[in-house]
């Protein structure tokens, strides 16, 4: 009986007892590690993906804090607009005289010596008189 091929390339002996049962030829040493180095590629390829696949609450935490960075991008960009505001509201009160008398006259009620001011002042008429 003459040894042959499986479908894997392994040399293949008959069985000595008669059965159809193949027999497999014991692997060398190269053949044992490079079986071994296969199995432990293959097994971290399959960590890897099942890490990825079953790992989807990071997905969602990573999600959840690009949107938190774009609330608060969007939030400082609207307070750098605030602070270039007041910046130039101070600079006008500093240098600019007409625009320090107006803001003085509207906040303070001043006026100058001859003008007569006049203040409208705001009753509440929301309250009911029995």
């Amino acid at each position: 009986m003459e040894p042959g091929l499986n479908l894997w390339g392994s040399t293949v002996f008959p069985n000595p007892v008669g059965t159809d049962l193949p027999r497999r030829r014991k692997l060398t040493e190269t053949e044992r590690r490079k079986t071994s180095f296969h199995l432990i590629i293959v097994s971290i390829i399959v960590t890897i993906l099942l890490i990825i696949i079953f790992n989807r609450s990071r997905f969602v935490a990573i999600s959840d804090l690009d949107n938190t960075v774009s609330d608060l991008t969007t939030s400082i960009d609207s307070l750098e607009d605030e602070v270039d505001s007041l910046r130039t509201e101070i600079d006008r009160l500093l240098n600019d005289s007409l625009y320090m008398e107006q803001v003085i006259r509207e906040t303070l009620g001043w006026g100058r010596e001859e003008e007569s001011i006049i203040r409208f002042i705001r009753t509440d008429t929301t309250e009911v008189t029995d």
